[in-house]
């Protein structure tokens, strides 16, 4: 029937990421927050304990949110029986130790409101709207808070996996990738991507650094925040060059931004340190044909502004056509291979490396 699960009992807290980039979550644990542990992990989650509260997680570049830890419970009905088990857990759980972490970000709360955000994967007979009613229910009998799902206090979150249920509490009152950014481009890229494409980088003090299709800049953003570079940014569009500068000054980031097409880049062979971008997928941008080409004409010139021993960092939902195109390159190796989920959408995210 439904248990809690032992080994994430002692969890406070677990952020939600992007899928596939549990690695670059835990790292950025470990050099900004030592005295975090992780004590667990799931698709796009991992579960923390920090002794020190809340606040440092908040200032983690490689997450969307933070939640603290409720409960767990194996074994839902995924038949309609399963609301009902859900609602009996759900007055059961103690909410007070999370809502105490909540306070301690946002100050205290006489009469709290509260919204239950519920979501589902998996074959189930409710569906999302279901899940959050039925805990909605169940937490309303217990605390007696008002409910309101547009000016609320309290996020509870339940999502249900199969048999799996997670609850949480949301600490952060907007997903923390909502930064970077004043004006945003046709296909921004989310910065909690752009700073996984800029650690998986090795970053290094005072390389060169270039976005060859800069848009709106947050990849250039996200690489200052990891030390000293000298940052470049081209793109073939004045608008994305012009957005990108509202948003470096914003930033307080200084680049050096020019309008230039990715197929002939305006740089010395042999002049970069890393190339990181983010590669136009699909049709929202341009046509495939359109994408094909372009593809067929930056990888040489890719392969011919990076160093020897130099990195380029990629992202694109086009996996075939570059991977054939990076094994065409002489000097170019595919090093590392990820799916991430970014958006609905499951993009490769490629390191590529200059061999000497």
């Amino acid at each position: 029937m439904r248990t809690p699960t032992p080994d994430k009992q002692a969890a406070r807290y677990y952020v939600s990421l992007l899928g596939g980039l549990e690695d670059v979550v835990a790292g950025e644990l470990a050099r900004r927050v030592p005295e975090a542990e992780v004590v667990g992990q799931r698709q796009g989650r991992l579960f923390v304990e920090c002794a020190d509260g809340p606040q440092p997680l908040t200032g983690l570049r490689s997450i969307e949110n933070v939640f603290a830890y409720v409960a767990e419970f194996e074994g839902l009905s995924c038949r309609r029986d399963g609301l009902a088990e859900l609602e009996e857990a759900l007055s059961e759980v103690d909410l007070g130790p999370a809502t105490q972490l909540w306070h301690q970000l946002h100050g205290p709360v006489a009469e709290p409101v509260f919204r239950v955000t519920g979501t589902r994967s998996g074959e189930h007979e409710y569906n999302s709207q279901e899940i959050a009613a039925a805990a909605g229910s169940a937490i309303q009998a217990t605390y007696g808070w008002a409910v309101d799902l547009e000016n609320f206090d309290f996020e509870v979150m339940v999502e249900v996996e199969e048999e799996h249920c997670l609850v949480g509490l949301r600490l952060t009152p907007e997903a923390l990738h909502k930064r970077s950014r004043v004006v945003h481009g046709i296909a921004s890229l989310n910065p909690t991507a752009a700073y996984a494409m800029c650690v998986l980088s090795g970053p290094k003090r005072d390389e060169v650094v270039l976005d060859p299709m800069c848009g709106s800049g947050t990849i250039l953003i996200e690489r200052a925040a990891l030390g000293p570079a000298r940052l470049v940014g081209s793109d073939a569009f004045g608008q994305a060059i012009s957005e990108a500068c509202v948003n470096l000054d914003a930033s307080g980031v200084t680049a050096h931004l020019i309008q230039a097409d990715a197929r002939t880049l305006p740089f010395a062979s042999a002049s970069v340190d890393k190339v990181l971008c983010n590669l136009p997928w699909g049709r929202r941008v341009l046509s495939y044909r359109s994408i094909r080409r372009l593809y067929q004409r930056f990888v040489p010139e890719l392969e011919r502004v990076l160093r020897a021993g130099g990195k380029a960092v990629l992202l694109t939902t086009q996996w075939r056509l570059l991977m054939s195109l990076v094994h065409h390159a002489p000097s170019l190796a595919i090093t590392d291979d990820r799916l991430i989920r970014l958006g609905g959408m499951k993009p490769h995210l490629y390191t590529i490396a200059k061999q000497g």
